[in-house]
């Protein structure tokens, strides 16, 4: 929340909205998995890059685990809902998905 008070470039990649219903993951017609990608398409497996990158402090750094995945918090907000255009899987450098279609972003 902090860096999306105090840096411009990430809150426009990160908006938060509030009227819309929780999400588990992107939006399908926006996004998908790469082809690359191997390990399964209901998480992000150990990647965690996302989470280091932004130093959160709700990822357990003994077990690698989010204590919020799938609730309140994450569905609502943008781990839910992540990604939600280009930028964000370049500013991650994420390796799962990719997007295809550019209507919603």
């Amino acid at each position: 929340m902090l860096r999306n008070i105090t840096d411009k470039h990430y809150r426009e990649m990160f908006t938060v909205p509030f009227v819309p219903p929780p999400m588990t993951g992107p939006d399908q017609g926006i996004t998908q998995v790469t082809k690359h990608w191997t390990t399964g398409t209901e998480d992000c497996h150990t990647c965690q890059r996302c989470c280091t990158i932004i130093e959160c402090p709700l990822l357990d750094k003994e077990t690698g685990l989010c204590q919020s995945y799938d609730s309140f918090f994450w569905r609502y907000f943008n781990c839910g809902r992540y990604p939600l255009n280009q930028k964000q899987i370049s500013y991650y450098g994420c390796t799962k998905w990719e997007v295809v279609s550019f209507h919603k972003s």
